[in-house]
């Protein structure tokens, strides 16, 4: 089986949520972004929460308030960076899904990840994602492991 074929069998078995996660949304976050929302995910923080993108809503009236809670990607950008007001984490929430839809093709394949959070049951939900984001902090520790290598043999 070619590497293509077997690429192509990997994303068949994933189903939406995961494959705008993996390919979209994931890459998107930076370490210390993921491990802000691996650390919400293990300890059920209120402050993550579903079916919004950030309490209080980035309003006009509230975009310079300091944001009490927020969903997967919001925390993320909260907990993992310098962000705090409502405006801020919507700009990098909007950044963040803006470029997981062109990774994702066709535009909006991003959404199935936002849908599958908001909709999936709150334990579910956070043993399944606290999985993928794991996922993603261990490559990129092997990753950063195997080129620190090549670069001491070189």
């Amino acid at each position: 089986m070619s590497k293509i074929e077997q690429r192509r069998r990997r994303v068949n078995d994933q189903s939406a949520w995961q494959y705008a996660w993996r390919v979209g949304i994931a890459p998107q976050l930076s370490t210390p972004e993921l491990q802000a929302l691996l650390r919400a995910l293990q300890d059920d923080a209120p402050e993550l929460v579903q079916g919004m993108a950030t309490d209080p809503p980035p309003l006009k009236l509230t975009q310079n308030k300091p944001i009490e809670a927020g969903c997967a990607v919001c925390l993320a950008a909260w907990w993992g960076s310098d962000l705090e007001t409502s405006g801020e984490i919507e700009k990098r929430y909007r950044e963040v899904i803006e470029r997981a839809d062109v990774l994702c093709q066709p535009v909006g394949r991003a959404n199935h990840f936002l849908d599958w959070f908001d909709s999936t049951p709150r334990q579910t939900m956070r043993v399944a994602l606290m999985r993928e984001v794991e996922c993603v902090l261990n490559q990129r520790y092997f990753h950063k492991n195997e080129v620190a290598m090549d670069a001491a043999l070189n």
